[in-house]
């Protein structure tokens, strides 16, 4: 069996009973020591550890090995539920608490439950450290109450007893954020799963987030709700407010401040049917089992905080409304309420026969009881009856002004001599009558119609409280399938409310719908505007397109006009119009097949004039350029005297000496191509008015340049280079 524990208050004692479900104190002193200590009850003497001689030891003198266990727990919650399991409190103590108002409260009540459901986001931080586990061994003796009926029996003595304590300290802290934008909720929610992180590693988070200050990055209203028990003054002085940053701070130093200053956190409860003695002993009645019940007292405990926040909206709305800042719009009613509806009061008419029965029953047993009148002993030794005495109350006024739960009383004499004792049965209290399902049928969208579903939101939580009472006297209630319309379902409930329309909010709203009309309305004219452009622009480019296709038509027909003009050019001079280089620039002329250069030996008009082919020198003599004559020839000229390369004297062969003379002579270059059609870097020059003669390096040692009109080889080929460059 788990151990059972319940949040410690100062009221308990050792081996008082205790209701597990409802966490309420019963009698004490229910389980009283054993072993030679029979009837005494037990002590904090009997519990807690002693220190004797340096060393610890419990009641038994063995000795007590303290350490300390440590849960930290972080995690979102959705649900008041979730917080109250989280924090061992009894959803049906938490119910009875709130319903009760004023001084009642649980272990739960330090966090808002109005701010709570308005949150985005709950993020809840818990840290239970536990020093040690108090027991009394001795604590075994079942010790009943003579004449308590069965029915009574968990209402006085509960299911349980307290057997034991736990000490340390417990640290709660409830984040509520209500976001401006819950489109952010998934990366506030990782945000903080990666700042609020207690694993000793953590290496990643659920969403990406900035690893900057996490209270600075929530846009939204941010609410911190702290409780702890135990550990002393456990903020540093450092810390003026809780913030995100500071929570984490003080929770992962909470296990060493409740070292030093631990507290009672918790009763250790025992079950009654865990002792020997329970059976041993001659009692009326056993204890309920309340191990189903857990998940529904959640269930209902859900449902009244679901209640609770709509009862306040309620109110809200009618303040609102009468104020002039809000409307109302009526729900519509669906034929599903109808339906609903039907259900629920053939289930409220069944319930109602079964009470009526249940009342004449009762009646009838009340009906049969007798009433004996007590014996009273007068001063002169006679018994007179108590009704004689018209000062003293009938006998049915005594039992009418009896405790309910009890059903025999004891009436003795007010005299000095003894008197009989007379047991008077009490009779048995009626149960209340079940109350009318709601008529699910949407409120009207006034004042009227709001104070109508305020009542009735209010008599549903009545009815939550009531459904907690019953599981309490029989748990078997929780797992029965048929109780279903004992309530009205908050979800359900909220359909039938009317729409709450916040009229300045409402205002903003039309004055931005307005506003995002206008804008709509001029983006469309602007559209139209843009599309009548479009459709201009279209036309003049069609028009631009129709005049560059005529264009394109007169090029092409230009373009073969030049190609037939080159064509006949070509074939009238095929060299026409080009040089290897450019124009008016100094260069040297250098022969393929004996690497000499063209050399004119002026030498500042003191040379010898004559012209010829020499080893390529940096030398003025050297140096030609290249002239445009025409559109249809070049003239070489030497830079140094001023003179043209020129034709003299003919050969016997058919080849013509060439000189130097004072009138430009005409040629033409051809560029020499090679396998690929790639210039090679080579040309020849030709006459220009006589195409088939080509200068010529006359044998590879006469070096003598003639015109050649024969068959062409590596003589006619030549290189035209800068003059300074001598590379070949």
């Amino acid at each position: 069996m788990s151990l059972l524990l319940a949040p410690y208050n100062d009221a308990m004692r050792l081996g008082m009973g205790f209701n597990s479900f409802t966490q309420q104190l019963c009698i004490n002193d229910a389980v009283r020591l054993a072993d030679g200590k029979k009837g005494e009850p037990a002590t904090d003497q009997h519990l807690r550890p002693q220190y004797r001689h340096g060393q610890m030891v419990g009641a038994d003198g063995g000795n007590v090995d303290v350490s300390q266990d440590v849960v930290w727990t972080a995690k979102f919650v959705d649900r008041i539920s979730e917080v109250t399991d989280s924090l061992n409190v009894s959803g049906s103590l938490q119910i009875k608490c709130d319903a009760i108002g004023g001084g009642g409260k649980a272990s739960a009540s330090f966090f808002d439950t109005n701010k709570f459901k308005e949150s985005d986001i709950n993020y809840l931080i818990q840290v239970r450290v536990t020093n040690q586990r108090l027991s009394a061994p001795d604590l075994i003796h079942f010790d009943p109450v003579a004449h308590v009926p069965n029915s009574e029996f968990t209402r006085v003595y509960g299911d349980s007893f307290i057997s034991g304590f736990t000490e340390g300290g417990e640290f709660n802290a409830l984040i509520s954020i209500k976001l401006k934008d819950r489109s952010s909720a998934k990366a506030i929610k990782g945000q903080l799963e990666v700042d609020m992180n207690f694993k000793a590693a953590s290496v990643s988070g659920s969403a990406a987030v900035d690893k900057s200050n996490s209270s600075s990055n929530i846009d939204g209203e941010t609410t911190i709700s702290v409780s702890w028990k135990g550990g002393g003054d456990i903020k540093d002085a450092e810390v003026s407010d809780w913030t995100l940053a500071s929570l984490k701070a003080v929770a992962m130093e909470f296990p060493e401040h409740v070292m030093a200053c631990p507290m009672r956190t918790n009763a250790i409860l025992t079950k009654y049917t865990a002792l020997k003695s329970f059976y041993e002993t001659s009692v009326r009645g056993t204890p309920l089992q309340y191990e189903n019940a857990g998940v529904y007292s959640s269930a209902l405990l859900d449902a009244y905080m679901d209640y609770k926040v709509m009862w306040r909206d309620i109110q809200q709305a009618g303040w609102e409304v009468k104020q002039g800042q809000s409307m109302l719009t009526a729900k519509a009613d669906i034929p599903q309420f109808a339906d609903l509806a039907l259900e629920a009061k053939a289930d409220y008419t069944t319930r109602l026969k079964q009470h009526q029965r249940r009342i004449e029953e009762i009646q009838a047993r009340n009906a049969t009881k007798a009433l004996p009148t007590p014996a009273v002993s007068t001063e002169e030794g006679t018994t007179e009856s108590a009704s004689a005495d018209p000062t003293q109350p009938a006998a049915s006024d005594a039992l009418s002004s009896a405790p309910a739960a009890t059903t025999r009383a004891v009436v003795k004499s007010s005299t000095t001599s003894p008197a009989p004792v007379a047991f008077v049965s009490i009779p048995e209290e009626l149960p209340e009558a079940p109350m009318p399902p709601n008529n699910l049928k949407p409120y009207k969208p006034d004042i009227f119609g709001l104070d109508a579903a305020r009542r009735d939101c209010r008599f549903e939580m009545i009815k939550i409280v009531r459904e907690v009472d019953a599981v309490a006297n029989d748990p078997k209630v929780a797992c029965d399938p048929t109780r279903l319309y004992q309530y009205l379902s908050p979800a359900v409930f909220q359909m039938l409310l009317p729409t709450v329309t916040n009229l300045s909010k409402q205002k903003a709203a039309e004055l931005a719908a307005e506003e995002a009309k206008k804008v709509e309305e001029d983006q469309a004219k602007e559209k139209d505007k843009l599309k009548n452009d479009l459709v201009s622009s279209q036309r003049d480019l069609g028009k631009l397109q129709d005049k560059q296709r005529e264009l394109e038509r007169t090029k092409g027909e230009l373009e073969g006009k030049v190609r037939d003009l080159e064509a006949a050019k070509s074939k009238l001079n095929p060299h026409n119009g080009w040089a290897p280089f450019a124009l008016n620039t100094p260069i040297r002329f250098r022969s393929i097949a004996n690497r000499t250069s063209l050399d004119f030996d002026w030498s500042d008009n003191r040379g010898s004039k004559n012209f010829g082919q020499y080893d390529a020198v940096e030398h003025n003599n050297q140096k030609f350029e290249i002239l445009s004559i025409g559109p249809k020839a070049f003239a070489i000229r030497h830079i140094a005297s001023g003179r043209y390369i020129t034709t003299q004297n003919s050969r016997p062969d058919g080849g013509v000496y060439m000189g130097m003379g004072d009138f430009p002579f005409p040629v033409t270059f051809q560029c020499l191509l090679d396998e690929r059609g790639n210039a090679n870097g080579k040309v020849m020059i030709r006459f220009a008015e006589q195409d088939e003669y080509t200068f010529n390096s006359e044998g590879i040692q006469c070096r003598k340049l003639i015109g050649w009109m024969h068959a062409k080889g590596a003589n006619d080929e030549w290189q035209v280079k800068a003059f300074n460059d001598l590379s070949m």
